[in-house]
């Protein structure tokens, strides 16, 4: 393990180092690059016997003064140049304790959803995640895995077709994970 591996580790295993202040305060003292992206989080499948999902999909947007939730999902789900990315979000909980009651306590619309051509049912919200680019391979945009696929989206009986792919090695590794109000908007 390298030292700033090591040196996070530390950070998030002492007591009440579970805020993200605390914690962006901890990155800047120590040179780490960090960023935080707003959008919609689809979740609610493979969750974990601790209720956190293991993986979940986000897609960025930012929710505009005045906008209602539903009409932000249609106006992303809608653009064709989006893009909707799976990500690995169980490690968040090392970086979280209290993961487990914030995603029961997140306010959320249903979803269907088609991996694979079989619809099922997820929650959908919003949030803001936040990554630390320490982790990244800013080298390679995607993972060597990663291709670009179709998911088809059924929200409010319309249906869409969302490209995704897994979340970019560039974008560094999701470190925190903060609900937000869905009518933040408003």
């Amino acid at each position: 393990m390298t030292a700033k591996a090591q040196d996070l580790t530390e950070f998030f295993n002492a007591p009440n180092r579970n805020n993200l202040l605390e914690y962006l305060d901890h990155c800047k003292k120590m040179n780490y690059k960090v960023y935080q992206e707003e959008g919609l989080v689809l979740y609610g499948f493979g969750l974990m016997d601790d209720g956190i999902p293991s993986d979940v999909y986000f897609l960025p947007g930012k929710l505009k003064k005045g906008q209602t939730f539903e009409a932000f999902v249609k106006e992303t789900f809608s653009n064709k140049e989006n893009m909707l990315y799976e990500m690995i979000f169980a490690p968040l909980r090392m970086r979280n304790p209290k993961l487990a009651a914030i995603i029961d306590s997140m306010e959320y619309d249903i979803v269907g959803f088609s991996p694979l051509n079989k619809f099922r049912s997820a929650k959908i919200s919003y949030c803001r995640i936040t990554f630390n680019l320490f982790y990244g391979d800013t080298s390679r945009t995607y993972p060597a895995s990663s291709k670009i696929s179709d998911l088809m989206i059924n929200y409010r009986d319309q249906e869409y077709v969302i490209k995704f792919r897994q979340l970019p090695d560039s974008w560094g590794r999701p470190v925190y994970f903060e609900k937000l109000d869905l009518m933040q908007g408003n």
